[in-house]
């Protein structure tokens, strides 16, 4: 197997140049596990059925939640402040929802029409023609549309759409959390490579 000699000079102009890479090899590595972050974060709402089902948080996250250069190295998060992100940390951590702009939230029916694909997520459906609020055998409001009866199948005329609540439980969906611990479970192979490609001179990620 071939050796490869290096001259005194040509081995110290190495080290001097390690010492400047090995530095700029953690700066890429630290962009890299934010990165990683940021995939594994998308692919677990994707994943989660109640974040599909609208699509609000996975929007959210596709435009907000990207790695950032601060004064202290690279960092990723959601802004600060805005409704959805305090939304998605309630998803990450559970929590009790209460109406806040109104008497009521608005709840999906399981297998409703509302269920998969929302048309009114993050919308008001007041005035939207052919909806009515009606109570249940035991007393619950829900928000009914008025449908095609369908005497083949037995359809309803009236198709129930959402539950109103005055509060709702959301338990604990860690769609963050878990993105981090997966991407630190790789984070050590991550920076054994790219040091490797410094210390070698193969080159460093931007």
């Amino acid at each position: 197997m071939a050796t490869t000699r290096l001259t005194v000079t040509e081995a110290i102009a190495r080290f001097q140049q390690m010492r400047m890479d090995v530095p700029k090899a953690l700066n890429a590595a630290a962009k890299a596990l934010c990165i990683d972050v940021q995939t594994n974060a998308l692919r677990n709402l994707n994943n989660d059925v109640l974040h599909r089902r609208t699509g609000t948080a996975m929007r959210f996250a596709s435009a907000k939640l990207r790695p950032m250069r601060t004064s202290k190295g690279w960092a990723i998060g959601l802004p600060a402040g805005e409704l959805q992100s305090r939304i998605m940390r309630l998803h990450e951590t559970g929590g009790t929802i209460k109406a806040k702009n109104g008497k009521f939230l608005r709840i999906p029916i399981p297998g409703g029409p509302a269920s998969k694909n929302d048309p009114y997520a993050g919308m008001s459906i007041r005035g939207v023609p052919g909806f009515f609020i009606a109570k249940s055998a035991q007393g619950n409001p829900i928000i009914f549309k008025v449908g095609t009866f369908d005497f083949s199948k037995k359809g309803s005329a009236f198709v129930p759409w959402y539950f109103l609540k005055q509060s709702v439980f959301m338990p604990s969906r860690p769609w963050f959390s878990e993105a981090v611990k997966t991407a630190l479970d790789n984070l050590p192979n991550r920076v054994s490579d790219i040091i490797a490609k410094a210390v070698e001179g193969r080159g460093i990620p931007e």
